[in-house]
Parts: C-alpha cells; sequence; structure tokens
C-alpha cells in the first residue's frame, strides 16, 4: 500500500498561507482533490455562510483547515472500501461491518467514501493467508470462488468383476427372486373404506312427493260458496247476462273492445242501461261516452268509459 503523509501537510501548509484572509472553493477544491461542486452542496447541506465574488465563494480559513482535517486519510492515501475489498478479497458487507463494529479502523472522507486503515488490511490478508493466526477467532467472510466440479467416468459393469456383471434380476444361482407382492392398504384409511361401503350398498328409489291441494274446506269454509266463486258468477247473474246477450254488458275488469260499440247501442252496467253517445277511439286508451238518464246521482248520468282496443282484422 503506498502512502504520502507529505501530502496532507502540504495542504496544510498553503492554507496556512492564507490565515487572516479567505480562500476560494476552486483552489480548496484542487488541493484536496475534491470537486468544486462537493464542497458547494456540503455548504448548502449544513447551512455553512460563505462569501460570493462574481460567481466564486470563498470561505474563510479556519473552515478550510477543518475541512483539510476531515479529508485527511484520502490525502494519506487510504484505500476505499471498494479497493480493500479488492485487495484482500473480503466482501464488501464484511468489511463495513468490521469498521462498525470498530474491529477495523475506517474513517469517512469529503466525498462520503469509507477509507479503511492500510495496517488493518494487512494484518487482515496475513490471516487470510495462513502466515498470522485470527487472533479473536472468527471467520473472515470471502468473496465465492468458482469451484470446479470433477468429472466421474462411470464404468460399465463389463469392465469390473464377476460380482458386479451379473444381471440385477437375476441371483448369483442364475435364477430370479420370488417377488412378494406388497399388500393393499387403503391410502386414506377410514376415508376410503366409507366410500367403498357406500357403494355397496343397493340404491333406494326416491320417494314420491306428497301433493296436497289446499280448498276452502281446510279453512273450515261451506264448499257451495267455492265452487260458486270458482266459477265467477252467481247463478243469478248468469240468467241475467243471458238475458243481456243481445247488448253489451260493462265489466270494468274485463272490458270489452271498441269494435263492439257504437252510438246508440244499449250498454248496462250493473243494475242501470244506459246508451253510448259518442265514441272516442284514442289507439293508447279508447273510451266511450255513455249516457245513464235514469241514474240517481246526476254525475252519473253521462260519464266515459274505459274499453279494450280495437282489434285487429285477421
Amino acid at each position: 500500500m503506498v502512502r504520502s503523509p507529505g501530502a496532507y501537510e502540504r495542504v496544510v501548509s498553503e492554507i496556512e498561507e492564507h490565515r487572516g484572509s479567505s480562500i476560494s472553493v476552486p483552489d480548496l477544491s484542487k488541493l484536496l482533490g475534491v470537486k468544486p461542486t462537493t464542497l458547494n452542496a456540503r455548504f448548502r447541506r449544513e447551512h455553512i455562510e460563505v462569501q460570493t465574488v462574481g460567481r466564486t465563494n470563498y470561505i474563510p480559513c479556519d473552515l478550510a483547515m477543518h475541512l483539510a482535517e476531515l479529508h485527511k486519510y484520502a490525502l494519506f492515501g487510504w484505500p476505499t472500501l471498494q479497493e480493500a475489498s479488492a485487495i484482500t478479497t473480503v466482501k464488501d458487507a464484511t468489511l463495513k461491518a468490521r469498521c462498525e463494529k470498530g474491529k477495523l479502523e475506517g474513517y469517512i472522507d469529503l466525498t462520503k467514501r469509507l477509507r479503511v486503515n492500510p495496517a488493518d488490511l494487512e494484518r487482515l490478508r496475513s490471516c487470510l493467508i495462513g502466515k498470522v493466526p485470527n487472533g479473536n477467532g472468527e471467520s473472515v467472510e470471502t468473496r465465492e470462488q468458482p469451484r470446479l466440479i470433477p468429472k466421474v467416468h462411470r464404468q460399465s459393469p463389463a469392465r469390473n468383476g464377476s460380482a458386479l456383471s451379473t444381471p440385477r434380476n437375476l441371483t448369483t444361482n442364475g435364477t430370479r427372486p420370488e417377488i412378494k407382492p406388497r399388500p393393499t392398504t387403503p391410502r386414506n384409511g377410514l376415508r376410503d373404506q366409507v366410500s367403498l361401503a357406500a357403494r355397496s350398498l343397493p340404491l333406494l328409489p326416491a320417494p314420491e312427493p306428497h301433493i296436497e291441494l289446499i280448498t276452502r274446506k281446510s279453512y273450515g269454509l261451506p264448499e257451495a260458496e267455492e265452487n260458486g266463486e270458482a266459477k265467477g258468477q252467481s247463478a243469478k247473474t248468469r240468467a241475467v247476462v243471458q238475458q243481456r246477450s243481445a247488448f253489451l254488458d260493462y265489466l270494468p275488469d274485463q272490458p270489452f273492445s271498441i269494435s263492439e260499440c257504437s252510438v246508440g247501442k244499449v250498454i248496462y252496467y250493473g243494475p242501470y242501461s244506459g246508451t253510448i253517445v259518442k265514441l272516442i277511439n284514442d289507439p293508447f286508451t279508447p273510451r266511450i261516452q255513455v249516457s245513464f238518464p235514469d241514474h240517481p246521482h246526476p254525475a252519473m248520468r253521462e260519464v266515459q268509459l274505459v274499453v279494450g282496443r280495437r282489434k285487429s282484422k285477421s
């Protein structure tokens, strides 16, 4: 490992020449070997006031000495973490962990790089090659090296002795060994036994569904009223309808078509009789205007009744 302790002393002496005045950031960056943008970024991050003349920043001599003190191990020539890993063939994470535990001496420079003491690296390297035993008894994790797997050449049975030349399915006497059948056991135990028992049982036919008709008799009502309501009309109403077969009988739930209506035709609406006065042939809601002169209520003596749509001619 190449060391240059005189570099740090040379930088300190040049900074001392600016004692009592300020030094420009570009000049300090040349002395430390750091980019000016790295120093300016540190000033902004730590809120350090600088003096700006034109486009150049100037800092006091004391601050420059502090920065040189932080960067002295880089000036000494201490290797970075990656360089130390390449020298010792130890992983970067292992070296960093040892520095954090204090087993290796390391410092961070102005560029945020970890510098490792080369003396510790020489001792660690000696432990790896076996010159000096590892004092703390811990194993050092090194980089994985490619391992060469030897190729195994398998020899045929004919090249070996007579015992190996015998086929596997024959005994030494030349006869085939007796193969005993394996006892068959269910794979899933009780579940397989239950399924086999279920398959051996005969399948019974499905029972016929029980259908029960609920009528008025089920609720204690007389059957005569039920038969009369099932047919829809009483005997008296059927007689009246037969007498009015030549006329129109208006039922609000089952109105007749407007095709059966004409002006002057008689219409029965319950116990009242009337005459069609006007046809209102609306395509959606057809109506007829009927006059009931004998109705007791004056408002019902001329009304409009809704009828069915006109039947299409087939």
